[in-house]
């Protein structure tokens, strides 16, 4: 791969024999040393691939210079989110590391940090696509600008951009002068930042850039050993060279590196759900009857009598190796796993289900239930009014998992820490081939290599632990554009080929109460691609562009992971028990016996693989666009389109509880949108007011949402949706330092067919229904900041407040309560001192300054029965001194 990222280099090199670049683009600032303008200033962005005004560009785009973010505070990518309509950027690790975000634009986008499967929102740093969102957390070290392009950017940005793209794009090096800036901020929760920058001009020619950060802060959730969660602890580093050639060719080089020593994300336990739909969906009290005392004639197991369910002990106290059967809902009669702690059931018969059903289909309940009838703890209680499953939380009751571990501090004792290491290295070739064609090439390679592990159920017992996370991956890309103008300037055009290609393993180590196991395996993707776009002005207000991509991938998946580790309590395929299929009988058929199989012993034996064998896939896809553009006015420019883009589909490296057998590995297919859209940018009353809008409608097929196959999350294509929405961005300078910005984003996404044998499955209580909202997407996005910039001698002070609202949010597909964040509001505080002839800045901040609790993001499998969140960070306060020279 590195030969590769060479030679395409050095190929690119080649063809750029002699030629000048055009200079990288860069934001005009906002403000001068912390001193707004009284008027809106100009902002130069690059979303067409070519430098063009904010408001002059016909797509939706905000767009965020470095004075505006270190403004808000942003010190990493995810700050922007509370300032962008209809952007959900944050940390949502889930199953696995920090610094996984989950990217959502318009209400599309994927938390699954897995590398078999592909993000919605491309993310860019520079012009190169990040194919992996683990370290996609991007800090903010040393940079010109952030652009949030909103709805499909298939044509120029190409795949896995369906929901946008968040393109960061760093400050290239200058020849002018020796130049630099240092600054260190200190805070509670042991913050101490550390942020410095060299610009060095070597000659009239060359310039090279130095920055690095070191970013350290405590982390917001204890646990009771001490350890705390959610700490940053992270070292970035940038090398950038920048060489002009000759008149007519530039050279950008760098390479960039962050290390990450973390401690696991800051989740904490919010609940424990304890139905089982073996026998008690409905989550009733329990009555405990000793000695295998039969059920009232007509009565079934597991159904409710006298406002309880019965769970009939069997006799002498022995632990009953029963069919463990559900409810009809189950994908086959092949899928019901079998106990068999004792290796033969007592007397040659198994006991049927009537009398004792083991709750495999919730963990957390089946360590209660083995813990009560083989190790003597009184885990499931008889009623006593109000009692259920023991959830008084008695510390006494040490293997009872219960509410003594639902608390503010994380009650885990396993290992838990993020481990990343990603360094990348691109070289940019501007070459001017002509006065009117330019010639540009993007060559990158980039290296991740990270490890995880995630005490999930937050307890001493072994419930869920997601374990031995490693994902070790590396990407080269090429991308050739040929840039150019016609006809006076009245026809603009580009064309470019794109080459993408990653490798690496990824492999998941997960124990369960009963089952340990570890999935996964080797990687291989493939992409290649062929874009234009033309933009033609039909008359000086009327502009006309189309755009057309191709897009072929292909994808190579080798199931080399383990398989079973370890079958603690003895949990049997059925298919060995019943080679014909499972008999009608126990909740199938109560009044049956389940007859003894006719052979013995567990098809879960340690070294046994889960997945076996090979699978590849290939698709292809053009991704259209067009867009008519029209300047109604000087400063009002109205515009409409009609794009489309596609997400690549994957493979499900995550199955349990049965074997995949070779060939046999589940995938899951692309997904696409339709979006028409429509909106205007308005400049008035002298660039002091700026308003921007736009309204589009999304046609979504084929959605790719995460849903629970027993324990396993797993991605599957459910059917079809439309997304409606607006947003709405203003900017106010009215004069006298005064400055209001705010922001709307409003989505009405809603399913409009779905596959219910693939959503429900039968395997789970609860599913995606027609009426469930979108996981991570809130309905309302809504921020507004106000600031004053006033002049006391040599010094610029600027108070400064910001403030968020997001409506309700559910953080899984099918909108469990328990773990949803309800609507809420967050301000932020600032103030900053600017001095305006040294080059000083001191500034002071609180975020979160009404101290909100919230939550970031939540998990819950009902086969877990673990219901946890990512908690926000409380008010913090930091104060930053900076140096610019």
């Amino acid at each position: 791969m590195k030969g590769l990222y060479c030679g395409g280099a050095l190929a690119a090199l080649a063809a750029a024999s002699a030629a000048s670049a055009q200079t990288a683009p860069l934001a005009e600032p906002q403000a001068k040393a912390g001193l707004p303008a009284d008027v809106i200033a100009d902002i130069v962005v690059t979303a067409r691939k070519r430098e063009e005004n904010l408001q002059e560009t016909p797509i939706a785009i905000s767009a965020f210079g470095n004075e505006t973010l270190e403004a808000r505070g942003a010190t990493r990518v995810d700050a922007i989110a509370g300032s962008t309509p209809n952007l959900t950027l944050s940390n949502s690790p889930g199953f696995g590391a920090q610094s996984s975000p989950a990217i959502y634009v318009r209400g599309i986008g994927q938390k699954d940090f897995s590398p078999f499967t592909e993000p919605g929102v491309g993310l860019y740093l520079d012009g190169v696509y990040i194919a992996r969102s683990v370290g996609g957390l991007l800090d903010l070290v040393d940079i010109d600008r952030v652009e949030v392009l909103r709805g499909p950017q298939g044509t120029l940005f190409g795949r896995n951009t369906i929901g946008g793209a968040v393109s960061i794009t760093s400050r290239q090096p200058d020849f002018d002068h020796i130049s630099g800036s240092a600054a260190l901020t200190i805070g509670n929760y042991r913050r101490r930042d550390f942020k410095a920058s060299l610009n060095l001009p070597l000659t009239d020619s060359l310039a090279v850039t130095l920055s690095g950060a070191t970013i350290n802060r405590d982390g917001n959730v204890r646990r009771s050993d001490g350890r705390d969660l959610g700490n940053e602890q992270r070292l970035v580093g940038r090398f950038a060279l920048r060489w002009k050639a000759s008149s007519r060719m530039t050279l950008n080089w760098s390479v960039d590196g962050t290390r990450v020593r973390e401690h696991g994300p800051a989740f904490r336990l919010t609940g424990i759900d304890y139905r089982s739909r073996i026998f008690n969906p409905d989550n009733l009290p329990l009555a405990l009857t000793a000695g295998g005392t039969p059920l009232p004639p007509g009565v079934a197991f597991g159904t409710p009598q006298n406002g309880m369910v019965h769970v009939i002990a069997p006799p002498d106290g022995a632990f009953p190796p029963a069919v463990v059967a559900a409810t009809g809902g189950y994908r086959s009669t092949l899928n019901f796993p079998v106990i068999d702690l004792n290796g033969s059931a007592p007397g040659g018969q198994i006991y049927p289900s009537q009398s004792g059903d083991a709750p495999t289909d919730n963990f957390a309940l089946l360590n209660n239930y083995v813990a009560t009838f083989l190790g003597g703890q009184p885990c499931l209680s008889p009623p006593n009014g109000s009692a259920l499953y023991d959830p008084s939380g008695d510390p006494a009751n040490g293997a009872c998992y219960n509410n003594q571990y639902v608390t503010r501090t994380n009650q885990g004792t396993g290992a838990d820490f993020s481990r990343i290491d990603i360094w990348g290295t691109a070289l940019n070739i501007d070459l001017e081939l002509s006065d009117s064609i330019d010639l540009k090439s993007i060559s990158a390679y980039r290296k991740l290599k990270s490890a995880s592990d995630r005490d999930g159920d937050h307890s001493p017992l072994e419930i869920v632990r997601y374990g031995n996370d490693p994902v070790d991956q590396e990407q080269v890309s090429q991308e050739v554009q040929l840039l150019g103008s016609a006809f006076g300037d009245r026809l603009k055009w580009i064309f470019g080929a794109y080459y993408f290609r990653e490798t690496g393993v990824n492999l998941n180590q997960v124990s369960f109460t009963p089952l340990s196991f570890e999935v996964g395996g080797y990687f291989r993707n493939t992409s290649i691609a062929g874009f234009g776009q033309l933009t033609f002005d039909i008359t000086d207000r009327l502009s006309l562009t189309p755009g057309l991509r191709w897009t072929r991938d292909r994808k190579f998946y080798d199931a080399t992971a383990g398989g079973i580790i370890a079958n603690r309590i003895g949990i049997v395929d059925p298919r060995t028990q019943y080679p014909g299929g499972l008999p009608a009988c126990g909740v199938l058929n109560p009044s049956v016996v389940c007859p003894l199989g006719p052979t013995k012993g567990t098809a879960f034996a340690p070294g046994q693989l889960v997945q076996q064998g090979q699978a590849s896939t290939q698709y292809s896809d053009l991704t259209p666009m067009v867009n008519l553009a029209y300047k109604a006015a000087d400063g009002l420019l109205l515009y409409s389109s009609y794009s489309e883009g596609f997400k690549g589909g994957g493979f499900t490296h995550r199955t349990l509880p049965l074997p995949i057998l070779p060939g046999g590995i589940p995938s899951f297919d692309p997904e696409t949108v339709k979006v028409y859209e429509a909106g205007f940018k308005l400049d008035a009353f002298g660039r002091r007011l700026r308003l921007n809008a736009a309204f589009f409608n999304t046609d979504y097929s084929n959605l790719q949402i995460q849903v629970f196959v027993g324990p396993a999350p797993q991605i599957k294509n459910v059917g079809s949706a439309r997304i409606r929405g607006l947003e709405l961005e203003a900017s106010l300078a009215p004069g006298g330092g005064w400055r209001l910005e705010g922001g709307l984003g409003y989505l009405d996404a809603r399913y409009t067919s779905l596959d219910a044998a693939l959503v429900n499955g039968g395997l789970t209580r609860n599913a995606v229904t027609l009426s469930s909202k979108f996981e991570q997407v809130p309905d309302w996005s809504i921020n507004a900041s106000l600031s004053k910039s006033m002049s006391i001698g040599d010094v610029e002070l600027t108070p400064r407040v910001d403030w968020s609202y997001r409506s309700k949010v559910y953080f899984d597909s099918i909108n469990t309560q328990a773990i949803a964040q309800p609507a809420y509001s967050l301000v932020n505080a600032s103030l900053t001192a600017a001095s305006l002839s040294d080059g000083w800045t001191f500034s002071a901040q609180i975020t979160n300054l009404f101290d909100k609790a919230y939550y970031n993001s939540g998990v819950f499998n009902e086969t877990f029965g673990v219901q946890e969140n990512l908690i926000g960070r409380s008010r913090e306060w930091s104060i930053t001194l900076k140096k610019l020279f």
